[in-house]
């Protein structure tokens, strides 16, 4: 439990961060303060560089509780964002160095920024790939991106989709609560696990821009502990993880546009019999 206290500050107002992070240890320690970061495509210009040494300021200013950004992937038109990987792996190394959690906001509702369209009405499984994307990278706050004004208004008053449609509770409404409901029928295993690193597997004779672009973290799927062999017919990432009791743990994503609708099989061989 904890407050949310910013969304998406600039670099120049971590000085003042760190002072109400520190004020807020001290008042409520066992309570965690979320501060919610730009993603890197927001631009030099707010992060005061790169998107790394943006990380890295944050961690070493503010000395945060949790390391928790956004990065919307899925356009209007059907593309991704290209760093969605990469970004999510930076983030997950960067907090797994400074021994905090990482976080993220899903794109649930969708909404136009005037630079950016995104889609619309995300149907479930748009939400379940990009929950499945976080938690591959060890992300254990996760929270939906949801704006839903008393007001009122539709898409076209306010330029975000709702929950609601006329007082009642739309589609939007429903795949959320699926696919809430899928994470926490296992969260008690995923929760017990920690994140080590995530290997991008490119399907046979494919070429993948979003994993050439994936540095931090990475695992290559030829080292991959306890796995001899992995083969899948599209790309998927494979997310390693392990236990206070060493076990390892591996959670495997269909990495392609949730747009194709494609099903991947994936042929694993372990290199001992369990």
């Amino acid at each position: 439990a904890g407050v949310h206290l910013i969304d998406e500050p600039s670099y120049m107002r971590f000085d003042a961060l760190g002072a109400k992070q520190k004020k807020w240890n001290e008042e409520f320690p066992d309570k965690m303060l979320l501060i919610n970061l730009f993603p890197g495509y927001a631009g030099p210009t707010v992060l005061g560089g790169s998107f790394n040494s943006y990380l890295d300021n944050f961690i070493d200013t503010v000395k945060p509780d949790i390391l928790h950004f956004d990065h919307y992937a899925v356009y209007a038109d059907g593309s991704l964002g290209i760093t969605y990987f990469s970004e999510h792996a930076k983030v997950a190394a960067k907090a797994k160095e400074a021994d905090i959690p990482s976080g993220c906001y899903l794109m649930t509702t969708g909404h136009e920024t005037g630079r950016f369209e995104y889609k619309r009405m995300q149907p479930t499984s748009y939400l379940r790939w990009q929950m499945a994307v976080s938690m591959t990278f060890g992300f254990k706050h996760i929270t939906h991106y949801a704006f839903d004004p008393p007001w009122g208004g539709g898409y076209e008053a306010t330029g975000y989709d709702h929950f609601y449609t006329d007082g009642e509770k739309n589609s939007l409404w429903h795949s959320v609560t699926e696919v809430n409901n899928e994470v926490l029928k296992w969260d008690n295993v995923y929760m017990n696990f920690d994140w080590i690193g995530t290997a991008p597997v490119v399907s046979p004779g494919n070429a993948n821009l979003m994993f050439n672009v994936m540095e931090d973290g990475r695992i290559e799927p030829n080292e991959i502990k306890g796995v001899k062999s992995i083969v899948p017919t599209g790309d998927v990432l494979c997310g390693v993880f392990e236990d206070a009791n060493s076990n390892t743990g591996y959670m495997i994503t269909n990495a392609t546009n949730p747009a194709d609708e494609l099903d991947v099989w994936t042929e694993v061989t372990f290199d001992k019999a369990y």
